[in-house]
């Protein structure tokens, strides 16, 4: 599976989450989605011939093996531990990844006026932005996944997919001072030249100022910060992917009174073309 397809695929879950939370606009085409949503070990695509189910946001990476027509199954993972350096069934390590496109990147991040759950103060703003991944993974694993296959055997399909998953160091920074993060993020590559990451950070564990200069809707308050990034592949919201460069974008994520989950707004995208 193409990384831009991967990408696009496994986002479905943002997209049943929340399609509201706009980046560049605020008619469901923007980044966003709860901010509990996350990876997965699969994805949907619709039956032959058929226009597909309007995939969109981040996820997991992995590689494609759908199951037998007229077979399906939920996907079932089976995670097992692995040396940094061990190379998986997929014929890349988490070391290989980490070479690939870890290390230092020096960006630019563009600050968007999307407002449907919460404005920003730094709306039109570009400012650099700085990645720094750690030299060693903390942990991998790799991810056997097993399953999928399409309902009647002409779909809607689920498509399994085995992948690495690598936990590492990552310093993010704006030249603003809106981020200043130290986080452990987890990187998910089907290839090691494309991984994906999403975390969620607390509000109360953020070391830069964005959320000082958000200001929620009313009934909304804040709880934190929403990252999602992949390297050289597009996501939800993006106008554009910028090859052999991390695109992602970083949320505000807010609650409704009376809710028990979150949703986000995304603010800043990087590098700037993703937003323009």
């Amino acid at each position: 599976m193409a990384a831009d397809s991967r990408w696009s695929a496994l986002a479905l879950l943002g997209v049943l989450l929340s399609t509201a939370c706009s980046g560049g606009s605020d008619n469901g085409t923007g980044a966003g989605g709860q901010a509990s949503a996350g990876s997965g070990g699969s994805s949907s695509a619709g039956a032959p011939g058929s226009s597909g189910n309007g995939n969109a946001g981040g996820g997991s990476a992995g590689s494609t093996s759908a199951g037998a027509p007229g077979g399906f199954s939920e996907c079932v993972d089976t995670p097992s531990d692995i040396e940094v350096d061990e190379v998986t069934p997929l014929e890349f390590s988490a070391a290989d990844v980490v070479t690939t496109v870890g290390g230092t990147h020096e960006l630019d991040l563009l600050w968007m006026g999307s407002d449907l759950y919460a404005s920003h103060a730094r709306s039109g703003m570009v400012t650099p932005l700085t990645l720094v991944f750690g030299d060693v993974p903390v942990a991998a694993r790799y991810i056997d996944s097993q399953g999928g296959g399409c309902v009647g055997g002409d779909g809607p399909c689920i498509v399994c997919m085995g992948r690495v998953e690598l936990d590492i160091d990552l310093q993010l920074t704006s030249g603003d001072g809106a981020l200043d993060e130290q986080l452990t993020v987890t990187l998910e590559a089907a290839s090691k030249d494309a991984p994906t990451l999403s975390v969620n950070v607390a509000e109360a564990a953020l070391g830069g100022q964005y959320l000082a200069e958000v200001t929620p809707k009313p009934d909304y308050s804040l709880t934190g910060l929403h990252l999602e990034a992949g390297y050289g592949v597009g996501f939800s919201g993006s106008h554009s992917t910028v090859p052999d460069a991390w695109n992602g974008f970083v949320a505000a994520t807010v609650r409704a009174a009376g809710s028990t989950s979150d949703v986000m707004q995304a603010h800043g995208y990087f590098p700037k073309e993703t937003g323009m």
